[in-house]
């Protein structure tokens, strides 16, 4: 069943940080330093590249409310989402910059109810920053059944998920997968959204 259970919101300043870190260092001058301190790699993308020198894609634009309701919902498994009395859900983003990167950190509630409050709610986090200060190593990139080379994912249970188009990359984390035996597999609502996401990347 889906956890009720909040993501205490300091731990949104403590992934966005640790993400920016990761992009200062790859992209400062001491390239050395930032290939042997921290073993981050923008392998593919040249140092520089067309990355934009500002972010100015808004983050919480590259989804919609619908969208991210619809793949909620879907997550949800079979079993329970029989009972729920709506498929809504109620999804709002707050964009935060972070130097070279702008995040969209989004919390979610279910339309439907048990008790007092919602069956389900919690939140994930969107970023978007240069895409040659990818923060995951060519050979920890995880290709995503489906998509092509421009979408990859981390191992693990909270994977990040990312796309890259030109001179930018998104990551999404902690978005809800469907179960093992979903539609398209466990990875199919997250795809669903990487797509959208890169149609209206510039």
């Amino acid at each position: 069943m889906p956890s009720r259970q909040t993501i205490d919101p300091r731990a949104h300043a403590t992934l966005f940080a640790a993400l920016l870190l990761a992009a200062s260092l790859t992209a400062c001058g001491d390239r050395e330093g930032a290939a042997g301190g921290a073993g981050y790699a923008g392998a593919g993308f040249e140092d520089g590249g067309d990355a934009p020198a500002s972010i100015t894609v808004d983050p919480c634009a590259l989804l919609t409310r619908e969208e991210i309701s619809e793949q909620l919902y879907l997550s949800v498994p079979l079993s329970q989402r029989e009972h729920y009395s709506t498929p809504e859900f109620g999804v709002e983003g707050t964009v935060a910059d972070y130097g070279a990167s702008r995040a969209c950190a989004y919390r979610f509630e279910s339309r439907d109810s048990v008790g007092n409050g919602p069956t389900w709610h919690s939140d994930f986090d969107l970023l978007v920053f240069p895409s040659n200060a990818i923060a995951l190593p060519e050979d920890k990139r995880e290709p995503i059944a489906g998509a092509g080379p421009d979408m990859f994912k981390e191992r693990g249970t909270a994977a990040a998920y990312y796309v890259v188009k030109g001179g930018l990359a998104v990551s999404v984390t902690r978005f809800p997968g469907r179960g093992e035996d979903g539609e398209g597999g466990p990875d199919a609502g997250r795809l669903v959204l990487l797509r959208h996401i890169a149609g209206r990347l510039p």
